[in-house]
């Protein structure tokens, strides 16, 4: 039980409010005295609630109320309290108060805040005790600042005033005498938030920050004391903190907020009440309430909501905003930046109501904030073939930074993404959707240009629609990219038109998935069922296969036709497509029978009668009935391949399958551009004193050749400069990406290997001449050694670096089930393919006995075979695209396995 004897603290009333840039010389924060208690007041009247709560109520001689008013913990809070309570009462002097802390209000409860929570926990979670207080009467009002609402959830509570602003801006603190301009390499700058680290980087990138925490004293001493050669701050934090004993040793220097933007609410206060207390309400809204503060506060809010403030970025949001108030209106700043990104996007304008009325427009506020984020594009990936992909779409992937799609999207398309990109796969059976929509929300936020890659038409079905929807409300853009849906696709490669103009056939389209198990309404509602039998033209059933045998029996129990035709159509629109076409009350037996497995479509109806004459796809040729796999490296720059569409065209189906993906992070291009930049100035910029010099830029792969471009377009160095370097390369494809920027090899060996073009380059070479090799990580050569040896300068660069992507055993085993040929395009994927088959306990023996075929697409892929002992079906005479399908046609009468692709009954 809560002590019947407890006294309320004393009256206090406030004294009236300072002019703190009066005196210059006077202390921001000194202490607000308090005045003697107006009037006595009997003892309070305590009452136990339910929550805990003490109920306190004053029982006086007159009929002014004293308003409970709520004394935080911190005395940063306390003094901006005692601020705005001197503020009220300078314009209502009859204004009484008390103050109560959070102690006080809940006495039972000792370990209400541990002193385990962090300082942020543990300002939130005693703001939400006072919320409490607040909505159940205990309390009149508190004093918050506004970044410290936005943290906390609402409960019934309300901003009764918002007083006129501190300063808004940053400050940074230095050594007497010092400027921001004085900050050389290497300064260490304190700071505790990341959106001050990521601006302060970009004005001064040589600098260093620290992390920091604790009360603001704490922090200017570590300035004072040389610990800090700078500390970034809160102007309106100095007004409150008690700073008088720096100013004789200490240099502040305010930031414009143009330079370094605030984030959203800093510098304001508010006065929060309960949703209940409308007269009180009213009454703080007359005594303090300033309306170019209020202006600016609806604008940061509605801003920091776009921004994604007090949701998934709560924490420590790499963004900011601030609204300021001049003759033209109401501007709007703004900041946001990847945590990962060097340099943050900034805007600035005005956002007020046309009029000059002094009140936000929400449409300009999200148009300002829009052009900081980035944006989603909703793209059909197709039926799954990739080549019946929009444009439209394929050139929005390609130039996507992340990717997010699910098991419906066509995982076919995902080599046109860009290396570079992240790709996110979300489970449907293991997160749910609005997780998927929190992963889209994330990445726009954070300026990236995302795409929700979907399988077939992506509005087809609402899901995408309900993601799309919920973008709109966050205020994030986004765009559609239709798609062709297997619904069409699928029929039109099997030779079935859907409909028939000149009879006016209806087309019925049902989801397999969301049908019921059977013909039987219990409610008595009408069933699918009976309104596909008694429809006329044709039905489209997709996702059907896994609930067949219920379907066909819920149709022939609502009376359709034991004989009507049916099809099933799997892996439409690929070369590996099936169709089945048997009567209804046998066609779930047939797929049984004949293995048809998702992703397929049940079809029946008018449909069904023209198959025959339409018999179109997939192509007969010698390879039909074949499914060749392509293992490749995913290079830096997709070029188009050739290789694909020819062997499609001759009836095999085409799996391609990237074990290697080679990369370029930050960190390598810097150390690239470094390594590059000291090479060419030595041999561009030193004085001549032979006159034979030679300077040799030598790239490995067209990998390289990529990376060596980008590094001198990054240095802003002339394609012209090379006039008088020597180019080698060591592969064909080295060499054809070398053309593609108008430049030749001066030397490529006939053999695809370093190790022989070193064996040619090198006796031609003195210690006069210099080597630069471009290279990524998995190189290894005798060009090094023979170079030091010869005493010629070396260079050797990492161009890119290389991660190997390994496929399970069981995702092995399946591949290696369904296919009969293997064509290598990069000895890194032959070496990686072979570690693979090794983790399964496997060999180039085992693929042999279960005649798999290998093919090389170079000479350096034959080599790789060799040496990793993969016996090779056959070489061609000329390593190109149209001689690679001559050894598969070769290959496939030797088999005798000429295959037809389509399943008759």
């Amino acid at each position: 039980m809560a002590r019947q004897d407890h006294e309320p603290p004393h009256i206090r009333r406030a004294a009236a409010p300072r002019n703190f840039n009066a005196d210059k010389d006077r202390s921001l924060n000194a202490p607000v005295p308090a005045a003697e208690s107006a009037a006595a007041a009997r003892p309070a009247q305590n009452q136990e609630t339910a929550g805990g709560v003490r109920s306190i109520s004053l029982d006086l001689d007159y009929g002014q109320p004293i308003y409970r008013v709520a004394l935080r913990e911190r005395e940063l809070d306390q003094s901006r309290t005692r601020y705005i309570l001197a503020a009220i009462e300078a314009r209502q002097p009859d204004f009484q108060y008390r103050l109560y802390s959070l102690e006080e209000l809940y006495p039972e409860q000792d370990l209400l805040l541990p002193r385990t929570l962090g300082e942020t926990a543990r300002a939130d979670a005693e703001l939400a005790w006072f919320y409490k207080a607040l909505t159940g009467g205990s309390l009149d009002f508190l004093v918050a600042t506004a970044p410290d609402v936005s943290r906390v959830p609402e409960q019934q509570v309300m901003i009764a005033a918002v007083p006129t602003r501190q300063d808004a801006r940053d400050v940074l603190v230095l050594a007497k005498g010092r400027s921001f301009a004085s900050l050389g390499p290497g300064a260490m700058v304190g700071l505790d938030s990341r959106r001050r680290e990521l601006q302060l980087l970009a004005l001064k990138p040589e600098i260093q920050t620290q992390r920091l925490t604790g009360a603001l004293p704490a922090r200017l001493a570590q300035v004072q004391s040389g610990q800090l050669d700078a500390v970034v701050v809160a102007a309106a934090d100095l007004l409150y903190g008690d700073i008088q004993r720096f100013r004789d040793s200490l240099t502040f220097q305010p930031f414009s907020v143009a330079a370094l933007c605030p984030e959203p609410g800093q510098g304001q206060l508010l006065l929060i009440c309960s949703e209940g207390r409308r007269d009180l309400a009213k009454y703080l809204h007359q005594a303090l309430d300033d309306a170019a503060s209020r202006a600016c506060l609806e604008a940061e809010s509605r801003a920091a909501l776009l921004l994604g403030f007090g949701q998934e970025r709560q924490d420590d949001p790499p963004a900011a905003c601030c609204a300021t108030t001049n003759k033209d209106g109401l501007r709007l700043t703004a900041m946001n930046s990847d945590a990962g990104q060097s340099l943050p996007r900034f805007a600035s304008q005005l956002v007020s109501l046309p009029g000059g009325k002094l009140k936000a427009d929400p449409q300009r506020v999200e148009n300002l904030v829009q052009s900081l984020m980035g944006q989603v594009a909703f793209i059909g990936a197709g039926p799954g073939a990739p080549d019946l992909m929009t444009r439209r779409g394929q050139k929005l992937l390609e130039s996507a930074e992340v990717i997010v799609y699910d098991r419906l999207g066509a995982a076919s398309v995902l080599p046109w993404a860009s290396p570079e990109a992240e790709q996110i796969f979300i489970d449907p059976s293991l997160q749910s959707r609005d997780s998927l929509v929190d992963t889209l929300l994330t990445q726009a936020r954070r300026g990236k240009r995302v795409v929700r890659l979907c399988g077939g038409d992506p509005f087809l079905y609402d899901d995408c629609a309900r993601e799309a929807q919920s973008l709109a409300r966050a205020g994030i853009a986004f765009e559609v990219v239709p798609g062709i849906s297997a619904i069409t696709a699928a029929p039109s490669f099997a030779g079935l038109p859907l409909t028939e103009d000149s009879r006016g056939e209806p087309l019925h389209i049902y989801n397999g998935a969301e049908l019921p198990l059977t013909a039987i309404s219990e409610d008595g509602s009408i069933n699918p069922y009976a309104v596909m039998a008694a429809s006329a033209g044709s039905t489209v059933i997709i996702n059907a296969v896994r609930h067949l045998p219920d379907i066909t029996a819920s149709l022939l129990q609502a009376g359709l036709n034991p004989q009507s035709p049916c099809a099933l159509i799997q892996n439409g629109t690929l070369t590996s497509q099936r169709l089945l076409r048997g009567p209804l009350d046998q066609i779930a037996a047939l797929a049984v029978e004949n293995n048809i497995l998702p992703p397929a479509l049940l079809l029946f109806g008018e449909a069904c009668h023209r198959h025959g004459e339409l018999n179109w796809w997939p192509p007969h040729g010698i390879l039909t009935g074949r499914t060749c796999a392509l293992i490749m490296s995913r290079d830096l720059v997709r070029t188009p391949a050739e290789l694909t569409p020819a062997i499609t065209r001759e009836g095999a189906a085409v799996l391609e399958l990237s074990l290697v993906r080679h990369y370029s992070s930050k960190q390598t291009e810097r150390l690239l551009d470094q390594g590059l930049g000291v090479a060419l100035e030595k041999r561009f910029n030193a004085p001549r004193r032979f006159e034979k010099t030679a300077l040799w830029l030598i790239m490995t792969t067209a990998d390289a050749v990529h990376a060596l471009m980008s590094s001198l377009k990054r240095l802003g160095v002339d394609l012209r400069r090379l006039a008088t370097a020597s180019l080698a390369v060591v592969s064909p494809a080295a060499e054809a990406a070398l053309q593609e920027y108008g430049l030749s090899a001066d030397l490529r060996p006939e053999k695809a290997d370093i190790n022989e073009l070193a064996n040619q380059l090198v006796p031609e070479l003195g210690p006069n001449d210099a080597v630069v090799c471009l290279h990524g990580s998995a190189m290894q050569s005798v060009l090094g050694p023979m170079l030091s040896v010869a005493k010629v300068p070396y260079t050797d660069l990492l161009a890119y670096e290389t991660e190997t992507h390994l496929p399970s055993r069981r995702a092995l085993m399946k591949l290696l089930d369904e296919i009969d040929d293997v064509i290598f395009t990069s000895p890194v994927a032959v070496r990686s393919f072979v570690e693979g088959l090794r983790g399964a306990g496997l060999n180039g023996d085992w693929l042999r006995r279960q005649h798999i075929a290998v093919y090389p697409a170079s000479p350096a892929v034959a080599e790789a075979c060799r040496l990793h002992q993969l016996q090779l079906a056959g070489v061609p005479q000329a390593y190109t695209t149209a001689e690679l399908v001559n050894l598969l046609q070769q290959q496939a009468r030797v088999a005798g396995q000429h295959k037809g692709a389509s399943v008759k009954s």
